[in-house]
């Protein structure tokens, strides 16, 4: 730096001025440790991996477990940002005396908007992307991670800008219960501030939901499904929609797994399958949103309605999935997993939608979701089960299947021949 340059903070990206320690009052407000460990005499840009090597933290080979290890890290940095204050933007929720109050801090928002307890929320390890645009990534550099550990994560663009500012999140742990993915939810409705949207001002995303840059080439972390290490051995399951309803669900004491959309990815659905049969779960409850069926006009400018709510359409395309097949993808009963399909109260009460968690939080007495389950059907029993469309479901599968195992030597025969 020439002596005609003003001084700048010491954290990599950041252009504040330095006011303690080389660091900016900004940086050393989101890392409190900054000064602490900068007695250690290592430059902020070190790759400090354990290895030796030090080029201002832009290694090359790093592992994928580098990387996991640098999510798990960003996922309690997420954590640990609940306290700050968020007040600013004028979130409320209605308190005990029917009296709106004003949202102070993120911690504040999952248990008061929520109504998730702080056991739920520390077991969750639920967060706060922090409008910062330096404070994740000073913290996983000064936690030794270089720049391929960094992208690994997903959650940073090339030129490691955080993909997440002003968000709440909401991390998946892997079977074992270490965070292996995440998803964040803007402050508003509708997406960020920053592109004219309702949330945070500095949150750029358009989106309501946004997930880490899984599908870019450096990035080293997959989606799961979510809720995979609440399973347990012989117990019944709960596969509900969205991660809100599952969270509910697993404070109320439920096993409840969900793909966080109305049905699952076909790649996860023979996961979703084996992670039952592995711990040999009696019976799967197939419990989705409530809603009206949606109305729309074709391109020929014809009205065309829907049967049912695209929540009950999945719930159905899963049930009938996981009741049909079996461990060779052939439909076979016998080998069958039980699942059910349950249904919440909703638009035959008037309402337009009804969710898990609004049902558990709302209508049920401690939890309790008998009610609900004493009535689930097998998706073939289910009055709104259309036979045809489960037909071209179970084609497309079927296609798939073979797509995948033509050129296996075990692949019969039979499979390629055409019929005259």
């Amino acid at each position: 730096m020439s002596n005609d340059e003003p001084a700048r903070c010491n954290t990599l990206g950041c252009e504040n001025e330095p006011v303690e320690g080389s660091y900016c009052a900004e940086c050393t407000d989101i890392s409190p440790t900054i000064l602490d460990n900068d007695n250690d005499n290592v430059n902020v840009g070190d790759n400090r991996d354990g290895t030796g090597n030090t080029d201002r933290g832009f290694e090359t080979g790093q592992s994928d477990a580098r990387a996991h290890e640098a999510f798990a890290d960003a996922v309690d940095w997420f954590h640990s940002q609940l306290h700050r204050d968020i007040s600013d933007l004028d979130l409320t929720y209605i308190d005990d005396d029917g009296e709106a109050q004003t949202v102070e801090t993120a911690r504040e928002w999952f248990r008061e908007v929520r109504g998730w307890s702080d056991k739920t929320i520390d077991t969750a390890r639920l967060g706060w992307a922090s409008a910062s645009r330096t404070g994740l990534l000073d913290h996983l550099m000064r936690e030794g991670y270089g720049r391929d550990a960094i992208l690994g994560t997903g959650l940073f663009t090339e030129d490691l800008r955080p993909l997440w500012q002003g968000r709440f999140v909401f991390p998946y742990p892997d079977a074992d219960g270490q965070p292996a993915y995440a998803i964040s939810r803007a402050t508003g409705d509708e997406g960020g501030g920053a592109v004219g949207y309702d949330g945070h001002p500095k949150d750029g995303l358009s989106g309501k939901y946004a997930k880490p840059a899984h599908t870019k080439e450096y990035a080293r972390v997959e989606e799961p499904i979510f809720g995979l290490d609440s399973v347990e051995d012989g117990q019944p399951v709960l596969i509900t929609e969205g991660i809100a309803d599952a969270i509910t669900a697993h404070q109320a004491g439920y096993p409840c797994i969900s793909p966080v959309t109305t049905r699952f990815k076909r790649e996860d659905r023979e996961a979703l399958r084996k992670v039952l049969e592995d711990h040999e779960v009696p019976r799967a409850y197939v419990v989705q949103d409530a809603e009206r069926p949606t109305s729309d006009v074709d391109e020929d400018d014809h009205l065309t309605l829907t049967q049912v709510g695209e929540g009950l359409s999945g719930a159905l395309d899963t049930a009938a999935y996981l009741t049909d097949c079996d461990n060779d993808n052939v439909y076979d009963n016998d080998n069958a997993v039980d699942a059910r399909v349950a249904e919440l109260p909703g638009p035959n009460l008037g309402f337009d939608k009804v969710d898990l968690d609004d049902y558990l939080r709302e209508w049920a007495t401690d939890g309790d979701l008998s009610a609900v389950l004493a009535g689930a059907k097998p998706a073939r029993e289910h009055p709104a089960y259309d036979p045809q469309d489960a037909a071209i479901d179970a084609a497309d599968r079927d296609l798939a299947v073979c797509l995948a195992t033509r050129d296996h030597p075990d692949a019969p025969a039979e499979m390629w021949e055409v019929a005259p």
